[in-house]
């Protein structure tokens, strides 16, 4: 693009009797440093050569004179790109292989076959490109780091970390954010420990914003999030013998007073977040039921024991990936039974049901035995009740969810080979099934020990 507009403006200058020089000449056929600068911005680095270089003295002078003169030459054209530290770095760097060519590395290069020459310098200045593209040195050391091999996690608060990401670079998120009012970590931005539920929804809808735009456009959005109770707060001060720092990590409940509900009221947190990014732009297209059959063991004897948890599919646009056949489920024998029998044209459903407009394949009149082993479908479309058990996790983090359950989302809604985030990353399952799956991972979790928790049950591989 920079190459085409600069074509554009010397056509442009042609048509009202102006002549500029050429600002680009194929840079990228370079095999050194020395030979891009020669063929990239070739305006910046002919003025940079003219007004700066030359006036200190440009090569004709001390070697100690000339390095000043390019570093000084180097840091001004980063300066001259922005006000920032990253274009000062990239400009250092830029200054920095240069020198290297002129001192040692030019001549040794030389002798090299062409198409190492040329490997090298797509390298480097590729290298350079991500430090003059980031918008923090965090956010190019967490690009270098995966770029070679390393783990993308970032031990930072997530709505922070997702603006440090591209625009369009993932394709798909599977999460778990910290539910309302039920743990207490310790941390200044951590997020269900607000005040009300209002402000919970505001601040979750603010980070999946966030990841919205850094979605791809067919991308898909996994939700796991589960309810609250409006608390007594009676309990506030109690402290278990057994677990005096609080089994949960909580010793005060803040959702004893949400505006609307009444003590002991389910509060309905699921929905009140699914309607808020419904509303924010969010197409939500299913409401999964994540049923556990060894559920948490309560103590309450007015309301039946909670062993399920809700699990959003959103999507940025009307269209999406999305891989049915990957997480479909084997039919039942009653449905392969239903399929060998003969259905009669006088059946009730072998017609139009009203407000439907069509009739089911199953239920079309047919002879017995019209399907056979080779036309009868063997999967059918997965349910939207998964039930899938948690499993026991010996590290330190109260709610780990089952490798299986981000595996499914995950199976569904991600290709091989892409990318798939999670900003509450935790201890890291999401990255663990990605990995298992053949999917890289981009993990953002806020807590530094958790983080480290995540690093030592990964492990290396494909991050």
């Amino acid at each position: 693009d920079f190459s085409g507009y600069s074509d554009m403006a010397i056509g442009l200058g042609r048509m009202f009797g102006f002549r500029f020089l050429e600002n680009f000449n194929y840079p990228y056929i370079s095999k050194s440093v020395t030979e891009f600068w020669r063929r990239w911005h070739i305006s910046l680095s002919t003025w940079f050569r003219d007004y700066v270089y030359i006036p200190l003295g440009g090569s004709r002078t001390t070697r100690a004179k000339w390095i000043r003169n390019v570093a000084v030459v180097w840091l001004l054209t980063g300066l001259w790109h922005g006000a920032a530290w990253n274009f000062v770095l990239w400009g250092g760097y830029f200054g920095l292989l240069l020198l290297t060519e002129r001192l040692w590395l030019g001549k040794r290069l030389a002798r090299a076959p062409a198409a190492v020459q040329h490997a090298l310098l797509l390298l480097l200045v590729t290298l350079g490109f991500v430090l003059f593209r980031a918008e923090s040195l965090q956010a190019c050391g967490q690009t270098l780091r995966a770029m070679f091999g390393g783990a993308p996690l970032w031990d930072a608060d997530a709505l922070y970390a997702l603006r440090e990401l591209p625009s369009e670079s993932v394709h798909c998120a599977v999460t778990s954010p910290p539910y309302y009012a039920l743990r207490d970590y310790g941390l200044t931005m951590q997020i269900g420990r607000e005040d009300t539920p209002e402000e919970y929804i505001e601040r979750l809808t603010e980070v999946f914003r966030e990841l919205r735009r850094v979605l791809r456009p067919d991308g898909t959005l996994w939700l796991n999030i589960a309810d609250t109770y409006c608390g007594t707060g009676s309990k506030g001060g109690y402290t278990d013998p057994k677990y005096p720092q609080g089994r949960n990590g909580q010793s005060v409940s803040v959702a004893r007073k949400t505006a609307g509900c009444k003590q002991k009221d389910l509060i309905g947190i699921p929905w009140l977040l699914a309607f808020s990014l419904r509303a924010d732009g969010w197409y939500l297209r299913s409401d999964i039921i994540w049923q556990k059959e060894n559920p948490m063991p309560e103590s309450c004897k007015d309301r039946p024991t909670r062993c399920y948890e809700h699990i959003f599919l959103l999507t940025k646009e009307k269209k999406y990936y999305y891989d049915a056949a990957a997480i479909a489920e084997p039919i039942s024998p009653k449905t392969a039974a239903r399929y060998r029998m003969g259905r009669s044209a006088n059946s009730k459903y072998a017609a139009e049901v009203p407000g439907q407009g069509k009739v089911q394949g199953l239920n079309k009149a047919r002879r017995g035995g019209y399907y056979d082993d080779a036309l009868m479908p063997t999967t059918r479309n997965r349910r939207d009740v998964w039930t899938i058990n948690t499993v026991p996790y010996k590290g330190g983090h109260f709610a780990a969810f089952p490798p299986k359950l981000a595996e499914t989302c995950i199976l569904a809604g991600c290709p091989r080979g892409g990318v798939v985030i999670d900003p509450f990353f935790g201890s890291g399952t999401t990255g663990l099934a990605a990995k298992s799956l053949d999917r890289r991972y981009i993990g953002i979790e806020i807590n530094a020990e958790y983080c480290a928790l995540a690093r030592a049950r990964i492990g290396g591989g494909k991050t």
